[in-house]
C-alpha cells in the first residue's frame, strides 16, 4: 500500500468525507494535504502524533495491520472540538514535531552551543517534557556513512517518512534502531535504518520564556 492510499485509509478510519474537515484535524491546510497526495507521501511524525490509535508499522511502512492492537474499528471524531490550526511553515517547508531553521549559529554567538550546525524549532509535544512546544534545539550534522549512535541520546533524523526528532535506543537488530519519545502518550517505534537519509545529534536547548 503506497503513502496516497494510507492517507486516505486513514481519512476513511476517522469518517471524513471532505479533505478539508480530515486537513483540520491534523492541523495543517487543504493545500498541504493536496500536496501530499499529489506527490503520494505525508508527514509520518504529524499523522502519527493525531492519529494515536493508528499503528506506526503500518504508518511507515504500509504492513500489517492499520490499527493498534485493541484500537476500536472506527472511533470517529467530533467534528465539533475542530480548531482552525495552520501548520507551521518556513521557507515553505513543514515538518512534523519540528522546523529546520536555516541559519548558522555563528550569527547569533551562542558559546555553548559552538559545536552546533543547525537550529531546530521544536513543535508539537511528543517529546515533552524535555523538549517544549516552541524550543528550539541546538544540532550537529553528523554523516551517515558508518553512522554510530549513542544509545539514550536525542538525534534529529531525516528519514524517507519525513523528519523526526527522537531518543535512540537498540533495535531489535543491527539493521534497526528504536524511536522513543519522552512523552508517554506516544509508542515507541522500529525504524530500519536504511530509510535514514540525515542525521542530527541533539547537543542543546534554548527555551522560549
Amino acid at each position: 500500500m503506497d503513502k496516497f492510499q494510507r492517507i486516505n485509509s486513514i481519512k476513511k478510519h476517522y469518517a471524513f468525507n471532505r479533505d478539508t474537515d480530515f486537513a483540520k484535524f491534523l492541523g495543517i491546510s487543504p493545500q498541504v494535504l493536496y500536496n501530499w497526495k499529489a506527490r503520494n507521501t505525508f508527514d509520518t511524525e504529524l499523522v502519527y502524533e493525531k492519529c494515536y490509535d493508528i499503528n506506526p508499522e503500518w504508518l511507515l511502512t504500509g504492513k500489517g495491520n492499520m490499527l493498534k492492537i485493541g484500537s476500536n474499528a472506527n472511533r470517529g471524531i467530533d467534528k465539533s472540538t475542530f480548531i482552525d490550526n495552520a501548520a507551521h511553515i518556513f521557507d515553505g517547508f513543514s515538518i512534523g514535531d519540528f522546523k529546520f531553521m536555516e541559519y548558522e549559529n555563528e550569527r547569533f554567538l551562542i558559546p555553548t552551543f559552538k559545536e552546533s550546525d543547525t537550529l531546530v524549532q521544536v513543535k508539537g509535544d511528543a517529546m515533552y517534557p524535555k523538549y517544549n512546544n516552541g524550543d528550539i534545539v541546538a544540532c550537529k550534522k553528523l554523516t551517515v556513512d558508518g553512522l554510530f549512535f549513542q544509545w539514550d541520546k536525542v538525534y534529529v533524523l531525516d528519514t524517507s517518512q519525513g523528519s523526526l526528532i527522537k531518543r535512540i535506543k537498540k533495535g531489535k537488530d543491527s539493521e534497526h534502531i528504536l524511536l522513543v519519545s519522552e512523552n508517554d502518550n506516544f509508542e515507541a517505534f522500529e525504524l530500519n535504518i536504511s530509510n535514514i537519509f540525515g542525521v542530527s545529534l541533539v547537543v542543546g536547548v534554548i527555551r522560549l520564556v
